[in-house]
């Protein structure tokens, strides 16, 4: 299953310097699929969620879920951290402040 032709829920571009995390979430069968493209110094990695993944119920659970998998990322590189503390979409639980 491609997620990136479903329609668009949500979507954040968020960028500091040559850094940028674009997280997207797609409305998909009844949940909320989820999708991100981080650059982080020299890291670059893209992730989509799979099709043998249960969608999120609401678009927050898919983007907290999205906050997860970068800070994952970071806890395997601990070089990502500095670049981490720019962005407002990771170091909030409360993601609605920031739409």
């Amino acid at each position: 299953m491609d997620i990136t032709k479903y329609p668009v829920a949500y979507r954040r571009n968020e960028q500091h310097g040559l850094s940028r995390i674009i997280i997207t979430v797609y409305a998909v069968h009844g949940g909320y699929a989820y999708g991100v493209n981080c650059k982080l110094g020299k890291f670059i990695k893209s992730t989509y969620q799979q099709s043998g993944e249960t969608p999120a119920t609401t678009v927050l659970s898919a983007r907290l879920k999205v906050a997860e998998i970068i800070k994952s990322w970071a806890d395997e590189q601990p070089s990502l951290k500095k670049y981490l503390r720019q962005f407002d979409i990771i170091d909030c639980r409360q993601q609605e402040l920031f739409d």
